[in-house]
């Protein structure tokens, strides 16, 4: 098989960047867009011939999703993962250069003389088309559980932040949840689907 410079692409970012995507997603990124079937032919034989793994499930409806050869299984939370690649592919969609997407990354922090860790389903640094930076400390809320993430954000904000701030200038990331259910919070709460997340990063670029 003739490995494309987009195949590669593909690999990559499943490979270091996101858990796992469906046909239809990986079909979003801007360098495929064309139709599924042939995002579907392209990605099988990725995974036959050794460049990615796929498996299908009920719960989407009977769709294949694709994953990397690092992983040894596909991810157990299989919809809050998909969240997490729709979030990637707004932020590609409303033109951002994505600096870091770092996907739950562990945070050390002390509390009480004991030390804890908090981890962010995603941590994002982004530039925007006019060169702004923008960071954000995201929440994939699917089972509504506002208040174990704002308590979750608020630990990092006054115990991680003020702890690294010994060392370096920092300042904390914006909070932002991907929910099915808006809720009033101290940052940005987005609904849950794609069109949602890429028309809140266009907003947030003007």
């Amino acid at each position: 098989m003739s490995i494309t410079k987009r195949d590669r692409y593909v690999v990559n970012i499943l490979d270091n960047h996101i858990k796992c995507a469906t046909v239809q997603q990986i079909n979003m990124l801007p360098c495929f867009c064309k139709a599924n079937t042939v995002a579907s032919r392209r990605l099988k034989m990725l995974s036959e011939n050794g460049y990615l793994q796929r498996q299908m499930f009920e719960v989407i409806g009977n769709s294949y999703v694709y994953y990397s050869n690092f992983l040894k299984y596909p991810p157990k939370e299989l919809e809050h993962s998909l969240s997490i690649t729709d979030v990637y592919l707004a932020l590609l969609r409303s033109g951002y250069e994505i600096i870091t997407f770092d996907v739950e990354k562990a945070l050390k922090y002390i509390e009480s003389d004991k030390e804890r860790c908090i981890i962010p389903d995603i941590m994002i640094i982004a530039r925007d088309q006019k060169g702004r930076i923008q960071k954000f400390f995201c929440e994939i809320c699917l089972d509504r559980k506002f208040d174990a993430i704002v308590n979750k954000y608020n630990k990092y904000k006054y115990y991680y932040i003020p702890q690294l701030r010994k060392n370096r200038n920092v300042s904390p990331y914006e909070l932002l949840i991907i929910s099915p259910v808006y809720r009033e919070i101290e940052g940005h709460c987005v609904k849950d689907d794609i069109d949602s997340i890429e028309s809140f990063f266009k907003t947030m670029s003007i």
